[in-house]
């Protein structure tokens, strides 16, 4: 076996020993675990806000970045667990899907004011122009029409996950 194939190969026993034990890999690298917080404003800025549907795709990357959570838990919340003033959410596990089904508060991270901006931006678009009640989602889906002799067109934000 080539020496470094061995060290691969030593790598991961080490790592499949040590999970669960609180023990950090050599082989696994922590600062590739995420995108640099840079790379994700890049992606920010480079994406369009000209529809209400944009607008939830950009502040859909603004939650990511502010909360941290998972997009699978972020994608089911509803308008009620959103706190702007204090800059909270709160994911109660009978409502969201989130880890180990464990409720518990999360505070907005200080990322910049742009992403706070963009995200706040949308919750008030929702709640004062589109009339979102407290149970509606934050990402609801979109909504299509059908246009003779054009086919489906976007036609805005439904009130639906």
């Amino acid at each position: 076996m080539p020496e470094g194939r061995e060290i691969q190969v030593l790598r991961h026993r080490v790592s499949q020993s040590e999970q669960g034990r609180g023990c950090v890999s050599p082989a696994f690298d922590w600062q590739e675990a995420h995108p640099p917080i840079s790379q994700v404003r890049h992606v920010f800025r480079a994406m369009p806000a000209a529809t209400p549907d944009d607008r939830k795709r950009r502040a859909f990357i603004c939650a990511l970045a502010l909360t941290g959570c998972r997009v699978k838990t972020l994608s089911k919340i509803r308008m009620k667990h959103l706190d702007l003033a204090d800059g909270v959410l709160y994911l109660d596990a009978r409502e969201v899907s989130t880890k180990f089904s464990k409720s518990f508060i999360t505070p907005f991270m200080p990322v910049g004011g742009d992403f706070e901006t963009e995200f706040r931006e949308l919750i008030l678009y929702l709640r004062d122009e589109l009339n979102f009640a407290a149970d509606a989602p934050v990402f609801p889906k979109s909504s299509t029409k059908s246009v003779p002799g054009t086919g489906f067109v976007n036609a805005g934000l439904s009130h639906e996950f």
